[in-house]
């Protein structure tokens, strides 16, 4: 079986991320144009850093104290060596400045090519104020927003009631990072994955009817997909299937059979076909290494599991489209 159609790209990263990929745009064309994507949702990397004259700028890296409680720091760190020159309290609106890059980016390149970038821009519910999200959510260049829990140590009961409210009243999509450990620890990091169970974005998703891609298959949570099913603002995205099968103790399911599992738990007509770049690779902080085989292996599945030719459609375009409005 084999569909050769554009495809939408529901979800991925533009610019370095903190410990995390640098995700540059061009490579990104580069290989996805060769698989048939024409249009991409995508947010600046989870925990920003940028280049300034000064620097490499953090603007949000999360920290504790001694009794564990989070405070969030801005980073100036000398390029060359690594060292860290100043550290302080982050300033509100964290992520201003990187969302504008990408929205400025978004605008000059979409005047220019054929494939379109559809921006969605990342959103720090603790420190963001009130108007600076707002306004975004409101602004015609914006597809959705981004609420990456584990870079922002917070989870759904975090999102603000005005959040709420301004993504309904401008019916505008919320893409959420999902987690799950499978362990017992008090390790932070952990902890952090745990805030973003996907059972409880899914429970949270139906409270507030605020339509929602799931990322990561929800983790393969049988529970949280038969939550998920039926509901018509909740779509699944099912990216990056080899990092997510190379750590298996982040699944609810371990599995070598990704896709097929998740196709056999929840409607095609729910499945965003998604790529997660600069996530998309084998082994976690082998950043140069991205996979681009992920419709192959999508495909070999889909027959495995008898999806047929439109099930695929609907996956790789015609969900994506009615879920953010791309005509």
């Amino acid at each position: 079986m084999s569909v050769e159609q554009r495809k939408i790209d529901a979800h991925g990263h533009f610019f370095k991320s903190y410990l995390g990929p640098e995700s540059p745009i061009d490579e990104y064309w580069n290989h996805t144009e060769k698989i048939g994507v024409v249009y991409c949702v995508a947010s600046p990397g989870p925990s920003p850093e940028y280049e300034t004259a000064q620097g490499i700028f953090r603007p949000a890296i999360w920290k504790s104290d001694a009794d564990q409680h989070i405070h969030f720091v801005q980073q100036l760190v000398n390029q060359q060596t690594g060292e860290i020159i100043v550290e302080r309290p982050s300033e509100e609106n964290p992520y201003a400045v990187i969302n504008q890059r990408l929205l400025d980016t978004a605008a000059e390149r979409n005047a220019t090519h054929e494939q379109k970038i559809f921006v969605m821009p990342i959103h720090h519910p603790t420190l963001d104020r009130d108007d600076e999200i707002l306004n975004l959510i409101g602004r015609q260049d914006v597809a959705a927003i981004k609420f990456h829990g584990v870079a922002a140590f917070a989870g759904p009961k975090e999102v603000r009631p005005s959040v709420i409210k301004a993504l309904n009243e401008k019916q505008k999509p919320i893409i959420v990072h999902t987690d799950y450990y499978a362990g017992v620890t008090s390790n932070l990091f952990i902890q952090a994955c745990q805030l973003n169970n996907p059972i409880e974005w899914v429970r949270w998703a139906i409270d507030t009817d605020v339509s929602i891609l799931i990322t990561h298959a929800a983790r393969l949570s049988r529970e949280a997909l038969m939550l998920a099913k039926g509901h018509k603002n909740i779509v699944i995205g099912c990216a990056p299937d080899i990092l997510q099968s190379s750590e298996p103790d982040h699944l609810f399911q371990p599995t070598n059979d990704y896709y097929a599992d998740l196709f056999r738990m929840i409607p095609s007509s729910q499945i965003v076909f998604d790529i997660d770049y600069g996530w998309n690779v084998r082994e976690r902080n082998k950043w140069d290494t991205n996979d681009w085989d992920m419709t192959n292996r999508l495909e070999v599945a889909a027959e495995k599991t008898n999806l047929k030719n439109i099930d695929l459609e609907a996956i790789y375009f015609d969900n994506a489209s009615r879920f953010f409005r791309i005509p």
